[in-house]
């Protein structure tokens, strides 16, 4: 019975170690050490990563950084997977939370947050391709790793050892983005041209624009009927450009005016047939009868018979020289007689 006892006795002590043992071996079981482990910095500045708030402004990029450390006291830690979360919207403050996790920790996670501020409101978006896991020195990067960090996590690709040395970081960047309201646009009249423009409100000049689009309606040019005197044709022109040397208002000058009527007379002054305008004529000066123009002749004087002296005539060369002197006058007229009835007839 004894003998039975001390085997009992036995087992139990064993199996006493074995429960304590477990439960030493699970109170070492490593972690990941907390704290202020998430901080970022301004890379459009050319900041250094610091604790606190990150300062930006509109189009800047940040860089977020957490630090994963396993201080012990055991065993490394596998299966680390690292998330960050980036609120929405619209505003002047963001405040990210990463969580750093692996079931084979103690406890599985811890979570840090950092805020980043902005000057304007703006919006904040995860930049592709940033995300990278760095050396325990923070200088070197030793892998690119995926873009689901802002979504399920991205998993390291090996586990982190207790030591200071096995430290590492996992780093991403974000850019703050601002919504430009575009300028307000007005349509009003430019003095200048009288044309309706569209331009930026600010941009607005009154000594250079009107807002009253009234002013811009130009009152169309007076038209006036004329003369063309070069082509004796009515037309229609602006008033402006009425030139008396080129245009009459007086639009009879236009009208194509009759033909005179001809006429042949007899101009008495000179006893020629001529042709004048018929409102010309002036019986004072022209006749309508041709025969106004024929020359009349000149009836010969005849001449006289010369009385019978009483004394015989001288029959001498003075007689003889008479004789002929007088003959030769009679055949003048004579012959101008017939050379007047060769022309009448």
């Amino acid at each position: 019975m004894s003998k039975k006892l001390s085997v009992l006795v036995a087992s139990v002590a064993a199996l006493s170690a074995l429960v304590f043992a477990g439960s030493a071996l699970a109170e070492t079981q490593s972690q990941f050490e907390g704290g202020d482990i998430y901080y970022g910095r301004n890379v459009t500045r050319g900041d250094a990563f610091a604790l606190g708030d990150t300062n930006a402004t509109c189009n800047d990029t940040v860089q977020l950084r957490v630090r994963i450390h396993n201080p012990g006291p055991d065993a490394s830690i596998d299966n680390v997977t690292v998330a960050a979360t980036l609120p929405s919207g619209q505003a002047t403050s963001f405040t990210s939370k990463v969580t750093v996790s692996s079931p084979n920790a103690d406890p599985t996670s811890v979570s840090d947050t950092t805020t980043i501020k902005s000057d304007k409101t703006a919006s904040l978006s995860y930049v592709n391709g940033s995300t990278e896991l760095v050396s325990a020195d923070g200088s070197t990067v030793l892998q690119k790793l995926g873009d689901t960090i802002t979504g399920n996590g991205v998993t390291l690709p090996q586990p982190i050892g207790v030591s200071v040395n096995n430290k590492r970081y996992v780093q991403f960047k974000v850019q703050l983005k601002c919504e430009t309201t575009p300028p307000k646009q007005i349509k009003v009249c430019e003095l200048s041209t009288k044309t309706i423009v569209t331009i930026d409100e600010k941009d607005f000049d009154s000594n250079k624009y009107s807002k009253n689009l009234e002013d811009c309606q130009q009152t169309p040019p007076k038209e006036i009927t004329v003369c063309e005197l070069a082509t004796k044709k009515v037309v229609t022109i602006k008033e402006s450009e009425f030139d008396s040397s080129k245009y009459s208002k007086d639009l009879n000058d236009c009208k194509t005016k009759p033909a005179e009527n001809k006429l042949q007379v007899c101009d008495l002054a000179t006893m020629k047939i001529v042709t004048i305008n018929e409102k010309d004529f002036d019986s004072s000066k022209y006749s309508k009868d041709f025969n106004a123009c024929k020359q009349q002749p000149t009836t010969p004087t005849t001449p006289t018979t010369p009385t019978t002296p009483t004394v015989l005539p001288n029959t001498g060369a003075g007689s003889v020289v008479a004789v002929f002197a007088g003959a030769a006058t009679i055949a003048g007229l004579a012959h101008r007689l017939f050379m007047w009835r060769r022309q009448t007839r």
